[in-house]
């Protein structure tokens, strides 16, 4: 009978280690979790004098930095956060909690065009995605060689709770670079820093092309968000409408819009959602794997007593 019952013992004993290594092993891989590019454009054609905002998204990202490099130049443009340009028109899109690193040129020239990498360091090797941006003249008119006033609103109009708001407002004078380019929310009038840290507004001129440009952004975005904002010049004024959406009930389409015409410049891009499921899997396999073991402990110990 103690002869079954060290048996008993003994089995148990290594079944547990068993287990309990195994849960180890698999924890350890579990930890290991390497990053990865989620799925986003490669290609992008932006008129001289735009916005382009490049993509890159992340999963599994942890603690590690990205970066932004033009092959063609030796200074990266950025990592994480910071820029290490002599220009405001280079800056990175990122939002807390959001796969998303994008890379955002304002004022795009010709000699921006190239192919642009967004890297991160791994353990085991480098990643790199390589997007290629080519930049191409504004149609020339054939009609009148004077340039007519315009102003334009680019932007998402869909734009998804917690994430940025981006709009970029182009206004273009027949003689002079317009003047006081000013933004509007539901007819009040938007200040940068105001709040600190959650609305920023950067401006750039250009007097060749007798352009201004800025680029509003909203960090954070909040139902009350949503309305009519306004680009106001000292020429023209041009309005353009957002719709904040909850991610948890909606399914949206993400892409472009043009405040003239509405048109949808973009591909549908499901968000990704990384969750544990692979970790709660672990958990209910170990959870298998004990109940096993007391089951076998009790035949075993039914076979010693009835013998």
């Amino acid at each position: 009978m103690n002869v079954y019952l060290n048996l008993v013992s003994t089995l148990a004993t290594v079944l547990m280690c068993t287990a309990r290594e195994d849960k180890g092993h698999e924890a350890l891989e579990l930890l290991d979790i390497q990053p990865e590019f989620l799925d986003t454009p490669k290609n992008y054609n932006v008129e001289v004098g735009r916005t382009a905002v490049l993509e890159c998204a992340i999963r599994n990202l942890m603690d590690r930095k990205v970066t932004w490099i033009k092959l063609s130049e030796d200074t990266p443009l950025t990592v994480g956060k910071e820029t290490f340009q002599n220009t405001n028109r280079i800056f990175i899109e990122h939002e807390d909690n959001s796969p998303y690193w994008n890379l955002v040129i304002s004022q795009v020239q010709l000699n921006d065009s190239g192919v642009y990498e967004c890297q991160i360091s791994s353990q085991y090797r480098h990643l790199r995605l390589h997007v290629l941006l080519t930049v191409v003249a504004a149609p020339a008119t054939t009609t009148t060689p004077a340039v007519e006033n315009s102003i334009q609103i680019y932007g998402s109009k869909f734009v998804e709770k917690e994430r940025a708001i981006l709009l970029t407002c182009n206004a273009t004078g027949q003689e002079y670079v317009p003047e006081q380019l000013d933004w509007f929310f539901n007819g009040n009038k938007i200040v940068n820093d105001d709040p600190p840290g959650r609305v920023s507004i950067k401006t750039n001129n250009s007097i060749q092309m007798k352009s201004i440009s800025s680029t509003l952004r909203i960090r954070g975005a909040q139902m009350d968000d949503a309305g009519l904002y306004l680009c106001r010049t000292s020429l023209q004024i041009e309005s353009f409408s957002v719709v904040v959406v909850n991610a948890d009930t909606h399914n949206v389409k993400r892409g472009t819009f043009s405040g003239k015409s509405d048109q949808w410049n973009g591909d549908d891009a499901d968000e990704d959602d990384p969750d544990n499921r692979s970790i709660a899997h672990a958990l209910v396999l170990h959870r298998h794997l004990l109940t096993s073991v007391l089951l076998l402990l009790v035949l075993i110990h039914y076979f010693v007593l009835t013998n």
